[in-house]
């Protein structure tokens, strides 16, 4: 958001912030966890679940 201060295109320019929602169920959630990976942290559910691990999905526009 600086630079587009710096540029003075701010007034001008909409900005998107958004992630992916979650992690894959073909990757090796277990060997991840071996290595202190959590993707979904304390929530339940991969890609494609309906549970709260994947549908966290913010969506920031200014």
């Amino acid at each position: 958001m600086k630079a587009f201060d710096k540029m003075g295109i701010s007034d001008n320019t909409l900005v998107i912030f958004t992630v992916n929602n979650g992690v894959s169920p073909q990757a090796n959630l277990k060997l991840l966890e071996k290595y202190h990976h959590f993707s979904s942290c304390i929530f339940r559910g991969t890609k494609g679940t309906l549970y709260e691990g994947v549908h966290h999905v913010p969506f920031i526009a200014k």
